[in-house]
């Protein structure tokens, strides 16, 4: 029940924040895409926490409060995690009997400085922060100045896009270009104000589909970052990382100390690759993982709907009984193993026509 709560919780922000990339045509399992996938049961582990604003209450649903980003912060120094950029956990490997965190800050609004900062330094901990450069100067947005300072003090310096649009609304014949120039058009503007490009990507809204993720991919970006929860694997599909979404709706410590104990399922076979359908639909949701589990205490949740899961053969099966009503739906599970390790995993459904 308490890890049925937290999923509860977690699924408040995500208002936040070349194929056919409508309905989904096929109805089984497909063999991920990704490079490597064989090595995913060798693949490291990481956590990855995305926040918006630090101390402003004006904003509920993206803000946290000092005092409990604090006391997050806390949390992971004690419990012996460590602390990196998202580009230094993607290239450098696990220390032995350590256990890593992320933490990922979007939209580079001022309060990550006047707020986050001074926790982070006490900490002596780094962030890697996304940055949507149209906004930047803006009248609740960092400078290029700032991003600059923030930039030569450890801060790693994430794409954002340049407009934080919809991209998925735009018609199919054009989305995927303006994409890419979007995306570009952000890398000149880092490189002439801040001298460097990043490494890393966060999708806007945590919305995209199998070819913008190949259009990451092709422009040298080592990863993408969306907005469904779960803990990173890293080799198993590093365009859409996974990430906990923290926030004052579900700031609260145990919550936070779950999240960050939490266990990636190493993913043989998942159905289907795009998370993109179209309205009406009632998607299934379907995979295979390559540990022995303990299914019956398996935990199920969908957004805004009831779920109905099916954990009897192989194939793990999460689907609802009515047709999505949001623009952007979770289906998560989790599930213990022998030892007490809960296993976190969901999918984010994406419905291009809705508000």
């Amino acid at each position: 029940m308490r890890y049925l709560l937290i999923i509860l919780a977690s699924v408040l922000i995500l208002a936040c924040s070349g194929g056919d990339r409508g309905t989904v045509k096929e109805d089984r399992p497909a063999v991920p895409t990704n490079e490597g996938m064989e090595e995913a049961s060798k693949a490291e582990e990481f956590v990855m926490f995305v926040y918006h604003r630090f101390g402003d209450p004006r904003h509920i649903t993206t803000n946290i409060s000092l005092e409990d980003f604090r006391r997050q912060m806390e949390y992971l120094k004690s419990a012996g995690f460590e602390v990196v950029t998202l580009s230094e956990a993607m290239k450098t490997s696990l220390p032995d009997g350590k256990k890593r965190a992320v933490i990922s800050v979007d939209d580079s609004y001022k309060s990550f400085l006047t707020g986050a900062m001074p926790v982070l330094n006490e900490y002596d901990f780094p962030a890697t922060l996304f940055v949507n450069t149209e906004t930047v100067g803006g009248d609740d947005f960092l400078t290029w100045g700032q991003l600059d300072s923030l930039r030569e003090a450890g801060i790693e310096i994430g794409n954002h896009s340049h407009s934080h649009s919809y991209f998925l609304d735009m018609p199919q014949e054009v989305y995927l270009e303006n994409f890419r120039q979007d995306v570009t058009k952000a890398q000149r503007l880092f490189r002439e104000h801040l001298g460097m490009e990043p490494e890393v990507f966060a999708y806007p809204y945590g919305e995209y589909d199998e070819p913008m993720k190949e259009v990451i991919r092709n422009l040298g970006f080592i990863a993408g970052t969306a907005q469904n929860s779960g803990v990173v694997l890293k080799g198993l599909d590093n365009f859409a990382l996974p990430r906990f979404p923290v926030s004052d709706a579900y700031a609260e410590l145990e919550s936070f100390k779950d999240k960050a104990n939490a266990r990636s399922f190493h993913v043989l076979f998942e159905y289907p690759e795009s998370p993109v359908i179209g309205s009406g639909e009632e998607p299934v949701w379907k995979f295979v993982a390559e540990e022995e589990l303990q299914r019956g205490r398996m935990q199920c949740f969908v957004q805004g709907g009831f779920c109905r899961m099916d954990s009897s053969g192989d194939t793990l099966i999460v689907q609802t009984e009515d047709p999505l009503q949001n623009r952007r739906t979770l289906y998560t599970i989790t599930m213990p193993d022998d030892d007490g390790n809960w296993f976190w995993r969901s999918y984010l459904w994406i419905i291009p026509d809705r508000e």
